[in-house]
């Protein structure tokens, strides 16, 4: 057995209520709480039977909101990059730095996900641990909860060249 629970529909799968989840030697891997697929709480265990205490959510009824604006979350990784020099001419792709909005409105557990280069990496998770200012966190029934936040940044170099310019 690999689960237990209740499901709304089977196609697509729409989990409600308790689920229990079995490792391969049939120990309790976790027993989960859903409301419309949703996960509003879990307890889960490690294959040796203890307890693994995991109270990040990835999905929530509200995600989390940089109270300041996400505009003014830009401009400090902007900015973060131009003070630490970072040349970006030439450099092209797409970073994801993930972190976790906990329940106080901070940032914690900043990560790359997805990275460009080293040095374009560490600036990225410099301009988070320095943002200032606070979150609205996530809330599932109402109740503030961790949440693992992925935040996708593109960079992109665009080089004009003319030949002739007609106004």
């Amino acid at each position: 057995i690999k689960r237990t629970g209740h499901t709304k529909s089977k196609v697509p799968l729409i989990l409600v209520g308790k689920v229990t989840d079995f490792y391969a030697n049939g120990k309790i891997k976790s027993v989960s709480d859903y409301k419309n697929n949703e996960l509003i709480g879990n307890i889960n265990w490690l294959p040796d039977g203890k307890k693994d205490v995991d109270d990040i959510f990835y999905s929530a009824e509200s995600e989390p909101l940089f109270n300041d604006g996400i505009g003014r979350l830009h401009q400090h990784i902007l900015r973060t990059f131009k003070d630490y020099k970072i040349d970006l001419q030439g450099v092209q792709g797409n970073l994801v730095i993930g972190s976790v909005v906990t329940t106080e409105g901070k940032i914690a557990g900043i990560r790359v996900v997805k990275g460009i280069a080293s040095q374009i990496n560490g600036v990225a998770v410099k301009a988070f641990q320095t943002s200032l200012g606070t979150w609205t966190p996530a809330k599932i029934d109402g109740k503030d909860v961790n949440y693992f936040q992925l935040f996708p940044i593109s960079i992109t170099h665009q080089d004009y060249k003319f030949d002739s310019l007609e106004m």
